[in-house]
């Protein structure tokens, strides 16, 4: 959709071909129809109409808004962790948590279109602006999927890159606060806290820092835009 949206035609095009070819092609080795069931079974697994889905606390390792959510507002969410620590902030019924849970991935994807801030078919404003908006994106995805471990977080490096960039070229302006700086080093720990701090592993996956810290990135790439003057174009991440 993000091609699309940026008018990037072949990249959009490409993008579908080699969905539908590297789909396909295992057929021609197994035979279509274990191919047709295997992909049967891989929707079954990750269709997200299904309340496992929504409610994504099979493994204590997985993180999203779909594993947050529910231990948040929840006191049984089912969750597996044996840590003895309460985390509920209230104990709402299943069905209001699946709305919550909606709303709160639409509010991410709504999102996109304060970073894009273009009309659609457009190019974005600069390169700069590319790798802002594009950093977003990739944030946002292991947030709205369900079944998400640390490694899916990697898509958030792109984001923290932008702040660090922003440091080094604004210091302590008007645009990157003192405080900018304190929450990168948080959402630093809360990315590598199960490293860095091993020995709370159990405890740090019980409150799922991972995906707090994701959200704290978030609100610093919000408040971290891209000033089109005055500043040297980067290599966009899209062409």
């Amino acid at each position: 959709p993000y091609m699309l949206y940026r008018a990037h035609w072949k990249s959009f095009a490409s993008t579908l071909v080699f969905i539908l070819l590297l789909n396909a092609l295992p057929g021609i080795f197994i035979g279509m129809q274990h191919q047709t069931s295997l992909l049967q079974s891989r929707w079954n697994l990750i269709n997200p109409a299904q309340d496992r889905h929504l409610f994504d606390v099979e493994e204590t390792s997985f993180h999203s808004l779909t594993t947050v959510i529910p231990i948040l507002c929840m006191e049984d969410s089912g969750d597996r962790s044996t840590v003895p620590f309460a985390r509920n902030l209230c104990d709402l019924e299943p069905q209001e948590v699946k709305w919550i849970i909606h709303l709160a991935r639409f509010l991410l994807v709504l999102g996109a279109m304060w970073f894009l801030r273009t009309v659609p078919f457009r190019s974005a404003n600069s390169q700069e602006h590319a790798w802002w908006e594009f950093s977003y994106l990739l944030l946002c995805i292991p947030l709205i999927f369900p079944h998400q471990q640390h490694y899916a977080f990697l898509m958030g490096w792109p984001a923290m890159l932008w702040q660090l960039r922003t440091w080094l070229n604004r210091g302590s302006g008007s645009l990157f606060t003192k405080l900018n700086p304190l929450l990168f080093l948080l959402v630093f720990i809360c990315f590598n806290g199960s490293i860095l701090l091993g020995f709370w592993r159990a405890e740090l996956e019980h409150f799922k820092i991972v995906t707090f810290g994701a959200l704290i990135l978030i609100v610093l790439h919000i408040r971290t835009p891209p000033v089109l003057a005055g500043r040297t174009s980067v290599e966009s991440p899209v062409k």
